[in-house]
């Protein structure tokens, strides 16, 4: 995404590995993709797909071609756009789900091409407003404008499994404290407070011979805070109550909701406002993560070798990031 943002400031980051660019203003646009898909291949390593169009729903088309014609497809004139239609499945369409493609190929509609063909009022009372959309988007009119801002997010959750089943207290508290440190660390960097709290243990359901509970508690702050010390607080007090001995626990969930941005956090006129000292303390945190490397400075409760981290014996070396596992040439 990094070097896809070089080649123009409308970048849309729409899942992990795609996205949609604003090119308007860009000349020999076959020429430009080119260029675009060497960069990142030569900078990664990784080989993407560029499809060029008037709107995404045939930008996502072109993108699918691309595929047979050395990663490049630009669909720009009519002609071209038509063409491409007329062989492009109808149940690939984005947006068209597999009832709507069902739908449609059993009434002989096989191609992109025949769906655009549709009357529009025949989509608009036969189908949803999502495909009517699409459908337009088809006829080269823009329905879906580029997102370049995030909507901002309802809720964060860290957990992660064990390395081992474990039952003992004393591991689920270094657990649940490790994962409200990040689930705190990961609130600050998206500049977000949360009002709510939740903490969830699971067993491994996939377990059929021993026995199943899914204890979970939710927790409203006095205060919308982002702070370590005080999620780390309410987490393990949420722990306490929901603990279960006897249970052999694969899992544990710390997840933040009611997420609000840090300017606009409002106090409590109930209770007094503690968590100012916690605060300084997080960004000092922060600070020197970001230095000398994560984890570098933590909570104690999180434990130094924890017996319940996830396995990673197959974890691949960081060799260009850590020091002991540079490359050594003898």
């Amino acid at each position: 995404m990094t070097n896809l943002a070089r080649f123009t400031p409308d970048v849309e980051v729409y899942s992990i590995d795609e996205c949609f660019l604003g090119l308007t203003g860009i000349g020999n646009l076959k020429e430009y993709g080119r260029t675009l898909r060497e960069t990142v291949i030569r900078n990664t390593g990784i080989p993407i797909s560029v499809g060029i169009a008037p709107t995404k729903v045939l930008a996502k088309v072109a993108n699918k071609i691309s595929k047979n014609f050395n990663g490049v497809m630009v669909l720009e004139t009519p002609e071209q756009i038509t063409a491409a239609l007329s062989e492009y499945p109808v149940e690939d369409l984005w947006g068209i789900g597999k009832q709507h493609s069902h739908r449609l190929i059993r009434g002989g509609i096989e191609t992109a091409a025949q769906f655009r063909d549709l009357p529009v009022d025949w989509v608009q009372t036969n189908m949803t407003i999502v495909v009517v959309r699409m459908w337009r988007e088809l006829w080269g009119e823009s329905c879906l404008p580029l997102k370049t801002v995030l909507d901002p997010k309802k809720g964060m959750c860290t957990s992660r499994a064990f390395g081992k089943l474990t039952g003992d207290y004393d591991q689920l508290k270094e657990a649940t404290t490790s994962y409200a440190s990040r689930l705190a660390v990961k609130l600050r960097r998206e500049k977000l407070c949360t009002s709510v709290l939740s903490i969830r243990l699971l067993t491994n359901r996939f377990n059929g011979e021993s026995a199943q509970v899914f204890p979970y508690i939710t927790i409203p702050l006095d205060h919308p805070v982002n702070n370590t010390v005080d999620l780390v607080k309410v987490a393990l007090s949420g722990l306490k109550k929901i603990y279960m001995h006897g249970y052999m626990f694969q899992k544990v969930e710390v997840t933040a909701t009611g997420l609000i941005p840090e300017t606009e956090v409002q106090l409590n006129i109930f209770n007094e406002f503690k968590g100012v000292k916690y605060d300084q303390i997080s960004r000092v945190l922060d600070k020197l993560n970001l230095h000398y490397g994560a984890g570098t400075l933590r909570i104690a409760g999180e434990g130094l070798a924890p017996k319940w981290a996830m396995k990673r014996e197959f974890l691949r070396p960081s060799y260009t990031t850590d020091w002991n596992d540079i490359i050594k040439v003898k």
